[in-house]
């Protein structure tokens, strides 16, 4: 019965893959997927050029077999041959049309605009004759290609939720604060971090993790620089009372 037990047990495994795979199995899949169904596009002149350059040298340092054709429009690889498990690859490049406007669309009056520069497509293509996959998987090769030729995905950059103007001679001489240099807090976006830290409006934001603010653009930039969850601290002035507040992205 045991037996019997664990072969149904191993049958609805290999029914219900995503059932048998491991969080962060998942979580690497999908990150794969996102990176894999990026679309790789350059400008004509130097943003092509050096994004074929990448391209080749990818091919060059991933591929199992030799580079057949090489040219500034394509790249192919011999292979695969047989039922090898490694991959033959091939990239193209090719200029992307932009659409025609309807003429009713078009503004005699305007000034013509300077010539935009040509957009190109540079597509990657694996070529797998084994039967239970190659290695690396044709998944991951359009991953690392990607990511390669124009880098991996960028993070979403932290976000405060605050609206902030610099204090003004007159607003330091109302709240009788002479000479003192920050940020006055405006308004507080609902369900922000900022929200949940218990900033509240009209504070006024001295330091952010020990560094002087007086403009929001800089305030801006330490906040971007900011790793996800990490803790930091405000210094603010509340209420006529010095405060220090701690904030978790």
């Amino acid at each position: 019965m045991r037996i019997m037990n664990r072969f149904c047990l191993a049958v609805a495994c290999l029914l219900t893959v995503a059932g048998c795979i491991s969080n962060k199995e998942l979580k690497e899949k999908y990150g794969l997927e996102a990176s894999a169904s990026r679309l790789v596009t350059c400008q004509a002149g130097v943003d092509c050029d050096e994004k074929w350059v990448r391209a080749e040298q990818w091919i060059r340092t991933n591929a199992a077999y030799q580079i057949t054709t090489q040219s500034d429009s394509l790249i192919e690889t011999a292979g695969p041959a047989g039922l090898d498990d490694r991959l033959g690859f091939t990239v193209t490049k090719k200029l992307i049309k932009p659409p025609i406007p309807p003429v009713s669309a078009v503004a005699p009056t305007l000034p013509p605009a300077a010539p935009a520069k040509d957009t190109y497509d540079i597509a990657f293509f694996t070529r797998c004759n084994n039967w239970f996959g190659c290695t690396p998987s044709q998944l991951r090769a359009k991953a690392d290609f990607t990511n390669f030729v124009i880098g991996p995905p960028a993070a979403a950059k932290p976000v405060l939720g605050v609206k902030v103007a610099p204090l003004t001679p007159e607003m330091t001489k109302k709240m009788k604060f002479s000479g003192v240099q920050g940020l006055a807090v405006m308004a507080i976006v609902p369900h922000s971090v900022a929200e949940k830290s218990g900033l509240s409006e009209g504070d006024i934001i001295l330091r952010y993790d020990g560094t002087p603010v007086t403009t929001e653009d800089a305030l801006t930039k330490l906040v971007s620089n900011t790793q996800p969850g990490r803790q930091v601290t405000l210094d603010i002035i509340r209420g006529m009372k010095d405060q220090t507040i701690t904030v978790t992205f």
